[in-house]
């Protein structure tokens, strides 16, 4: 059972992070230091996937502005200010094609908010969908690719399934993020728990616990002790390039 005799260095960041608030009742912010080489792949990886989405559709817009910002004549039909957007887009589709990730990008892939009519009108000219662009920067649960009890399946006692994605759905689970442009991915976040439901832990009915699965009795333990707005904040800093990541002592290595 969890306890503290338990190998905690065995244990991914999910339940070494669980342990130390639980029991220890450690209050730290929780930053990149908790997490293993697999766990920062893992958050890149559902970033990047999530923003795959728009290759096609940035493939025709390319195509599109390519052509746009090397014609003789565009000052002609543009307005200065369209003809600066277009420039900027190339960039920043540049960017995405060159495997990089920017500020740029997550506001052009986030137009449905309508903070940018130039980009808009621009991605409606190329012939493309400027609908498609509407990915708030944020992971949900159907980002990870498993359903929530697929990933409480992989919460148990022992070291058990050590991968990545499936310690970060268990840690973080739904969290908004940014990019910085030194291209670092900054989650902001905090880690707590939904109050236990009255017919369970909250009034000492154990017998309820009993039709638990193990991971729903651990959050219902969870949520007396860590409830929403007593909990500990996630100060998340990564490299978003694909072949590096932070160490425990804060250095980006390869």
């Amino acid at each position: 059972m969890y306890d503290k005799m338990q190998d905690r260095s065995k244990l991914p960041a999910n339940k070494r992070v669980f342990l130390e608030s639980m029991l220890d009742k450690e209050r730290s912010p929780i930053t990149e230091s908790k997490l293993s080489k697999s766990e920062q792949d893992a958050l890149k990886e559902l970033v990047w996937t999530k923003y795959s989405v728009l290759a096609d559709p940035l493939t025709k817009y390319k195509s599109y502005l390519e052509k746009l910002t090397t014609q003789k004549d565009a000052k002609l039909f543009y307005s200065p200010d369209q003809l600066a957007q277009a420039k900027q887009d190339l960039k920043t589709v540049n960017s995405y094609f060159e495997g990089k990730i920017t500020p740029d990008l997550l506001q052009l892939a986030n137009l449905n908010k309508g903070t940018n009519i130039n980009s808009t009108n621009l991605l409606r000219e190329a012939g493309v969908d400027y609908k498609q662009f509407n990915l708030y920067p944020n992971i949900q649960y159907q980002n990870y690719g498993s359903t929530p009890g697929e990933a409480a399946a992989n919460f148990s006692v022992s070291a058990g399934n050590t991968d990545g994605k499936s310690s970060i759905q268990t840690l973080l689970g739904r969290f908004n993020f940014d990019v910085d442009k030194q291209g670092n991915l900054k989650i902001k976040d905090t880690y707590d728990f939904n109050k236990p439901e009255q017919s369970t832990m909250a009034e000492g009915r154990y017998e309820a616990a009993g039709a638990m699965g193990p991971y729903q009795v651990l959050r219902e333990y969870a949520g007396e002790q860590m409830p929403q707005g007593q909990g500990r904040n996630v100060n998340i800093s990564v490299p978003l390039e694909p072949l590096q990541y932070r160490d425990p002592f804060g250095f980006t290595i390869k």
